[in-house]
């Protein structure tokens, strides 16, 4: 077939990123260099070990009560554990492997605790560490922000974080967390972010439009 020099040059181009996104999917395996979650935080480290996470035994803290970090860890638990029947239990995980028992979520500016909604330019930077908390087999998620906001993105980046595992034989599922300890430092590219939802060919509900701005 013909092609002129430029439609050439776009094909060359198409298939330049073709390969780069190959590479990408190749090196997603090291977790060091393409962590499972999305976006790629600002500034991060990690280590090697695997942390088993139990749903309905991870504990939630925060620093002051807040109508809206209840509402957002009611959230992440639900993207976190999509299968919870038939979840491996804390008995089974009793004395086998280091487990996440705990989230602890500190935020500063009290006042951004109760109102509603964000303003353009508020702090949205978070902190999260996943460290030891009383010995080597108890882990502990501490998030630390400035405001409620960048609190709700370091719960969102958590629950990227766990992982599904395939079920047992007698059809069980366990969770994961990998590579860690967790050290990640981010925060919003941009101040002013926008969603484009296409309806035209696909219909949705008001019901998963709202989920989603949510």
């Amino acid at each position: 077939s013909f092609r002129t020099p430029r439609t050439s040059g776009i094909m060359k181009h198409h298939t330049m990123w073709r390969s780069l996104l190959l590479l990408g999917i190749v090196g997603a395996a090291d977790v060091s260099e393409y962590p499972s979650f999305w976006p790629k935080p600002r500034v991060f480290s990690n280590g090697t070990m695997e942390l088993s996470v139990v749903p309905g035994s991870l504990m939630f803290h925060s620093s002051m009560p807040s109508p809206l970090l209840d509402g957002a860890w009611k959230r992440t638990t639900s993207l976190m554990f999509p299968w919870t029947s038939g979840s491996i239990s804390k008995e089974d995980q009793m004395g086998s492997n280091a487990r996440l028992t705990e989230v602890f979520v500190e935020v500063k500016e009290i006042v951004s605790l109760h109102v509603q909604p964000p303003t353009l330019g508020v702090n949205e930077r978070y902190h999260l560490d996943i460290v030891p908390s009383t010995d080597d087999l108890s882990w502990k998620c501490n998030i630390t922000a400035e405001t409620v906001w960048g609190a709700m993105h370091g719960l969102i980046t958590l629950s990227q974080m766990v992982e599904p595992l395939q079920p047992t034989e007698e059809g069980k599922r366990e969770y994961v967390i990998r590579a860690a300890p967790w050290s990640i430092e981010d925060y919003p590219v941009l101040p002013h972010r926008g969603l484009m939802i296409d309806t035209a060919r696909h219909f949705l509900p008001t019901s998963t439009i709202r989920r989603q701005i949510d």
